[in-house]
C-alpha cells in the first residue's frame, strides 16, 4: 500500500494467477507498469482487475527487440507506445500521466438529508455545503453525477456478519461510487472502503436545555458569595459584642436595650449610615478596632453596591454545565444516535466518561431526539455542526437568544470526508480537488453561509445597550420594602398590645 508504482515481469499466465491471486490486497490507485516475456497476443489489461485501477501499461513483445505498450482507459485498451529496450520510441513518459479529468464520466452517488450537510430540496436537487463541494469537484473535474439516497431508508449503515448496509454498503459493494453525509472516518469502516482527503473535523459535543434562571430578588445576594456573606455576618456578631462588652466593662453604657443598640451602629456601619456614637470611646484598643472594621468594611460595601447595581440590569444566568466532569454528574440521561459514542466513552478509563456511558440512551430518530432534548428529557450528543445548526434553526428566538447550550469540553473529534469504494481509482483527483477547496478558504465560506441561513445566534461577548430598569431589576428592593413593613407593623402591634396589658 505504500508503494505508488508496481512493476510486474512475467509471462501473461503468471501476471494472471498474481493478480487474481492478490487482488484483494493490492492497492488500485498506484500506477501498474506491465512487461511481458511471451508472445501471446491477448492482454492483461483485460483482467477485471485493472477496471478499478488509476493507471496501468502493458509492454507486449513483437517478437523482436521493440516492445508495443498499451494504455488501459476505461474498460478499453489504446496504443501507447514503442519500446526498444533503451527508450521510447515516441516521446512520450514511461508511465502515463493520469487524466487531468474524468471526460464527462457519470459517477453513481449516494448521500441522504442530514442538515446542514446535505439534503433534498423541494426541485429534487441535493442541497448543503458538501453538496456545493462535490458538485464543485464534479465542475471542475469534469463528470457527471446520479444521486441517490441509500435503500429502505438507511443512514450511514451498520456493520452487521461482516458487511454494511446504508451509505457505507452501497459503497462497499460498489453500487456506488461516491458518498458523502457528515461521513466520519472510522477505523471500522475503512476495512470496507475508501476516504477522500478530509475537508474538516467534527468534534462529538454535548446539548441540553438551560435550566430557568434563578428569580430576579436573588440579585441581592449575587455580589457576594456564600463563604463572604458568612464570614461578613459573623464579624458583625463579634463587632457588636466587642463594642457592647467594652464599654460595660467601663461603665460607659448601662442601658438594658444597649445590645441592640450596638448591633444596629455596627449594621448602620455597614449601610454606609453615619454614628456618632460609635467612634466616641475612652479605650485607645476600641478606637483601633472600630477604625479597622470601618476600613474593612468600606471595601466591602463599596465593592458590593458596584456589583450590585450592575446584577440588577442583567438577569441572572442558570448555572451552565461545560465540563465532562459536570456533565458525568448531571442527573439526564445522554443519548447519541448509534452506539459510536457509547463504544468510546464505555472504553475509557475517564471515571466521568464512564458514568455517562452508563446511562447511555441509543436513538435512531433525530426529530424525537429534539423533541426530547427541549423537554429537558436528556442531554443530546451528537457532532457539533449539527447540533449548532438545529440549535439556530429551532432553538432560537428573533433576538439570537438560544435557551439551548453546547457544552464547551467535547471529548471526541472525526475527520470528516467523502467516501469512496476502496482502492478507487478516482481517489487522488478527488482528494487534490477537495485540498485545493479547503485551503482556499471557500469549503469553509460555503458552511459559515449554510450555518447563517439556519438563525443567527447573539454572541455573548456583545455589547449591550443600556437600559432603563424595569419592576423585575428592582423586584428585590420591593419585596425588601415590602418585608419591612409587615415585619415593623407586626413589631408595633405587639408593643402596643405588651404595654396595654402591662398597664
Amino acid at each position: 500500500p505504500e508503494c505508488s508504482t508496481f512493476l510486474l515481469v512475467s509471462d501473461q499466465e503468471t501476471i494472471r494467477l498474481f493478480l487474481e491471486t492478490f487482488a484483494a490486497s493490492l492497492p488500485k490507485s498506484g500506477s501498474y507498469v506491465i512487461v511481458r516475456e511471451d508472445l501471446r497476443e491477448e492482454s492483461v489489461l483485460n483482467l477485471q482487475f485493472f477496471d478499478k485501477v488509476e493507471r496501468a501499461v502493458e509492454y507486449m513483445s513483437n517478437g523482436g527487440s521493440i516492445f508495443s505498450a498499451y494504455l488501459r482507459k476505461g474498460k478499453e485498451n489504446e496504443f501507447y507506445n514503442f519500446w526498444n529496450g533503451e527508450r521510447h520510441l515516441l516521446e512520450k513518459s514511461l508511465i502515463p500521466l493520469p487524466r487531468s479529468t474524468f471526460d464527462e464520466e457519470n459517477l453513481r452517488a449516494v448521500t441522504f438529508d442530514t442538515l446542514p450537510h446535505s439534503y433534498q430540496a423541494d426541485d429534487g436537487n441535493f442541497q448543503g455545503f458538501e453538496s456545493i463541494i462535490m458538485n464543485t469537484v464534479a465542475e471542475n473535474l469534469k463528470f457527471n453525477m446520479t444521486i441517490e439516497p441509500p435503500p429502505n431508508g438507511e443512514q450511514w449503515g451498520e456493520l452487521k456478519n461482516g458487511t454494511f448496509n446504508g451509505l457505507v454498503g452501497q459503497l462497499q459493494f460498489g453500487r456506488s461510487d461516491v458518498g458523502w453525509a457528515n461521513l466520519y472516518v472510522k477505523v471500522d469502516r475503512m476495512k470496507y472502503i475508501g476516504y477522500s482527503e478530509s475537508y474538516s473535523v467534527d468534534g462529538v459535543c454535548f446539548m441540553y436545555k438551560k435550566p430557568p434562571p434563578p428569580p430576579q430578588w436573588m440579585s441581592i445576594m449575587t455580589p457576594l458569595d456564600l463563604t463572604t456573606w458568612l464570614s461578613l455576618f459573623f464579624a458583625t456578631i463579634v463587632a457588636a459584642l466587642v463594642g457592647f462588652f467594652s464599654e460595660k466593662l467601663i461603665g460607659r453604657k448601662k442601658e438594658a436595650n444597649f445590645l441592640s443598640l450596638s448591633f444596629l451602629e455596627v449594621f448602620g456601619t455597614i449601610v454606609e449610615k453615619s454614628q456618632h456614637n460609635f467612634l466616641i470611646t475612652k479605650l485607645f484598643g476600641q478606637r483601633i478596632f472600630k477604625g479597622i472594621w470601618l476600613l474593612s468594611i468600606l471595601v466591602i460595601a463599596s465593592g458590593y453596591k458596584s456589583m450590585l447595581i450592575s446584577v440588577m440590569t442583567i438577569p441572572l444566568s442558570p448555572r451552565i454545565i461545560n465540563t465532562i466532569r459536570e456533565l458525568g454528574n448531571f442527573e439526564r440521561p445522554v443519548a447519541s444516535f448509534g452506539d459510536t459514542f457509547f463504544q468510546l466513552a464505555n472504553q475509557s478509563l475517564d471515571p466521568s466518561l464512564q458514568s455517562i456511558a452508563s446511562r447511555y440512551i441509543t436513538h435512531y430518530n433525530f426529530g424525537e431526539a429534539f423533541k426530547n432534548v427541549s423537554e429537558s428529557k436528556i442531554v443530546l450528543g451528537e457532532g457539533e455542526l449539527l447540533l449548532e445548526y438545529f440549535k439556530r434553526k429551532d432553538f432560537t428566538d428573533e433576538f439570537g437568544v438560544s435557551d439551548m447550550h453546547i457544552m464547551r469540553e467535547c471529548p471526541f473529534g472525526f475527520n470528516v470526508a467523502f467516501g469512496l469504494q476502496k482502492d478507487s481509482p478516482y481517489k487522488a483527483r478527488i482528494s487534490d480537488k477537495i485540498f485545493q477547496l479547503k485551503e482556499s478558504g471557500l469549503i469553509k465560506y460555503w458552511t459559515d453561509k449554510e450555518m447563517e441561513s439556519s438563525g443567527r445566534l447573539r454572541n455573548d461577548d456583545d455589547r449591550q445597550e443600556a437600559l432603563p430598569l424595569t419592576i423585575s431589576n428592582i423586584q428585590v428592593s420591593l419585596y425588601l420594602y415590602a418585608l419591612g413593613i409587615l415585619v415593623s407593623t407586626s413589631a408595633l402591634l405587639f408593643e402596643i398590645t405588651a404595654r396595654r396589658f402591662a398597664k
